[in-house]
């Protein structure tokens, strides 16, 4: 039987012309696969993802991989899920970045979808761990030295000024835990609807190192979170949340006793307030600070004085009282609450009830004494 036959049939069964046609087609067929296969573009490939580890919270994944294209959407949840959706961000076709919020602690995988499609799923991608406990609030340190300051309680308005005196006036001697007010005045007004007391107050401070090296030391004293420093103000607990007291000066630790000796020439009036009054039976511990009164004698009154007030009222008295301060000595000799302890120097006498300015005639350094030493055989 011929290959081909009178009617240009293909073995007697198939038109040659149709044969042609579908050898044509399948070899299409065949180099369209082939086309397909040698320039498809391949799947994205995950291959690693940093951290691995992450406290819940916000997540920032940074991801490795091939073939990681802008088009796919990411997820982050255990095998079967998508509890977590993430925005995916691509940057090269190696790198990109899925930000996510992670619900609970656990493992989970990274998977990226085409549309619905799943086409790339990095196993235990990362692990979320638990919120650590916060640790606990180092203890506060408790104070570890004393210091008195002179100052005043400033500002206050009119409540809380009648409202410390009464504290004051009513407090027995016990210290309280934060120190104690050594000696105060009546309160005074300090501008329009404000006013101050001033007072002489010992308290307790934390001593602490400021220096940024070990060498040299710079020790400062802290009242809570401020710094006891001649113009700084400090908080002290006496009412409700506290008051502010202002520092004027800090007092010196060590003090020697000087016996002075004042002539005052005041008005008879004044010196008779002096002799009733006596403020350190009230608070003992402020002789240590500003001096005790140890005797005040009129010793002479008469009639007439310098200035025309005095002339008018017509009785001057003349008083000699004698102190015991605690003074403190430097280059320019011995002094009491910045005034200069000098024989013909003036000096001032305040408490909360006068205030006395005379001229010192007699000084005297009441020395501490020192043990003997042993003698030699």
């Amino acid at each position: 039987m011929p290959l081909v036959d009178e009617r240009g049939t293909l073995l007697g069964k198939v038109n040659l012309i149709d044969a042609i046609v579908g050898l044509g087609v399948l070899c299409l067929l065949f180099l369209g696969y082939g086309t397909y296969v040698l320039f498809r573009a391949p799947g994205p490939i995950v291959t690693g993802a940093d951290p691995y580890q992450v406290v819940r919270g916000q997540l920032w994944l940074e991801v490795e991989g091939q073939n990681l294209t802008p088009y796919l959407r990411a997820t982050i949840g255990p095998e079967g899920t998508r509890e977590a959706e993430a925005q995916y961000f691509v940057e090269t076709p190696e790198y990109a970045v899925v930000l996510s919020g992670i619900p609970e602690p656990g493992t989970y995988d990274l998977i990226l979808y085409d549309v619905a499609q799943e086409i790339a799923r990095l196993a235990n991608a990362v692990t979320v761990l638990p919120e650590a406990e916060p640790e606990p609030a180092p203890p506060t340190p408790e104070p570890n030295a004393e210091v008195t300051v002179r100052g005043a309680f400033h500002p206050l308005g009119q409540s809380a000024a009648l409202a410390l005196a009464a504290r004051l006036n009513a407090r027995d001697a016990q210290p309280e835990a934060w120190g104690d007010v050594l000696g105060f005045q009546p309160a005074q007004q300090a501008g329009s609807g404000r006013y101050q007391i001033k007072a002489v107050v010992r308290a307790r401070c934390l001593l602490v190192d400021s220096s940024l090296d070990a060498l040299p030391k710079d020790l400062q004293c802290k009242v809570g979170d401020a710094v006891v420093r001649p113009g700084r103000s400090i908080t002290l607990p006496l009412i409700d949340s506290g008051l502010p007291f202002r520092i004027d000066e800090i007092l010196p630790g060590e003090t020697t006793p000087v016996e002075i000796l004042l002539r005052i020439v005041t008005r008879p009036e004044v010196a008779a307030v002096v002799q009733r009054t006596s403020e350190e039976e009230r608070f003992p511990a402020l002789a240590e600070v500003r001096g005790t009164m140890l005797s005040f004698d009129v010793v002479e009154e008469f009639t007439g004085a310098a200035t025309l007030s005095e002339r008018q009222a017509g009785r001057v008295s003349v008083a000699s009282m004698r102190l015991r301060v605690p003074a403190t000595k430097s280059s320019i000799g011995w002094s009491h609450l910045e005034q200069l302890l000098k024989v013909g120097a003036s000096y001032t006498f305040e408490t909360g009830y006068y205030e006395l300015e005379g001229d010192i005639l007699e000084m005297h350094v009441e020395e501490t004494p020192t043990p003997d030493a042993p003698s030699r055989p």
